[in-house]
């Protein structure tokens, strides 16, 4: 699966809540699909350099060709680290 999302915020100082938007491919054995993926996040710096973050985001295939109309939904949650150089 792969994604290109959008990512849209507000600063907070060391706090950034975000919503993602964007469209997201499947393709596996002869068949790809292009569906919405959407989400809700946010990150935390720990430290100027350290920060956390959460992310919930959805994925949404409806009528997947070559499925007899089979919708496919893709739910992923994300626990992440980042330091900065």
């Amino acid at each position: 699966m792969l994604h290109l999302r959008g990512r849209a915020g507000y600063d907070f100082g060391n706090f950034m809540p975000y919503l993602t938007l964007g469209v997201a491919r499947i393709s596996e054995d002869g068949f790809s699909e292009t569906g919405v993926t959407y989400g809700i996040g946010a990150e935390y710096l720990v430290t100027d350099r350290f920060g956390i973050g959460l992310e919930y985001s959805r994925s949404k295939f409806s009528d997947v060709e070559g499925l007899s109309g089979l919708d496919i939904d893709v739910d992923v949650i994300q626990l992440r680290t980042s330091y900065c150089f």
